[in-house]
């Protein structure tokens, strides 16, 4: 979820350092515009390191089932991304 109460932002900001090639993806559980001022002031604050995945990834597309709310992280190169 990105929002103030998942301190998405700060989080954010925590990746700016990291080497060119690596990059933080916030999925979103619900359909958002990433244009919203939140939205948009994360994946700023991440100074292209911080990618917002605004569309919900359909259950059936998910390698494993998520049963209630999750937080999880995975660091991937960004040259491995579809975007």
């Amino acid at each position: 979820m990105i929002s103030p109460d998942f301190l998405s932002r700060e989080i954010a900001t925590a990746c700016r350092e990291w080497p060119a090639k690596y990059a933080l993806v916030f999925h979103e559980r619900e359909k958002r515009d990433v244009t919203e001022a939140y939205m948009a002031s994360v994946r700023e604050t991440g100074a292209g390191h911080a990618l917002l995945s605004a569309e919900p990834l359909p259950l059936a597309a998910s390698d494993w089932p998520i049963a209630e709310p999750t937080l999880a992280a995975e660091l991937t190169p960004i040259s491995t991304l579809p975007c």
